[in-house]
């Protein structure tokens, strides 16, 4: 999939919207409905990103949100069938350019334990495992706190 970035804002269009409410069912066990993945395109203080394909396809989405000048990324995510391709990188670098121009002093994010692929994507990206966050999934699952220092 030859890919682009791109920031959504609201409103969605409606073939957005239906796909990312597709992605999110296809990859998360308890998916996000409309209410809380929409309002992401309307923060004035947080980014929406997704990954456009050239048939216009979304192939993944990112999202995070200034919270006390700091950037909290609260999804990466890429359709299975496009990873490891560097589509994630691609996100997480757009999340990251957003945040650098916000003026976050941080980046934090959570990413499930087990999860070696999303950490490794992360501390390639100068993330570092700060702390855990016991039973942050609703399958019981740790999280790993990660952060990063502004760019």
């Amino acid at each position: 999939m030859s890919a682009t970035v791109e920031r959504l804002r609201a409103p969605v269009a409606d073939g957005d919207r239906a796909a990312l409410l597709a992605l999110e069912t296809a990859v998360e066990a308890r998916p996000l409905g409309w209410a809380a993945l929409g309002a992401e395109a309307g923060w004035d203080d947080g980014c929406l990103l997704v990954l456009r394909g050239a048939d216009g396809g979304l192939g993944g989405f990112a999202s995070a949100r200034l919270l006390a000048g700091t950037a909290h990324v609260l999804r990466c995510t890429v359709a299975p069938e496009h990873r490891r391709r560097g589509h994630g990188r691609a996100l997480l670098a757009g999340l990251l350019a957003w945040a650098d121009a916000a003026g976050a002093d941080a980046v934090t994010l959570e990413v499930r334990t087990g999860n070696a692929a999303a950490r490794a994507l992360y501390a390639g990206a100068g993330f570092a495992e700060v702390g855990r966050r016991r039973r942050y999934y609703a399958d019981g699952e740790d999280a790993v706190l990660m952060t990063r220092p502004a760019g």
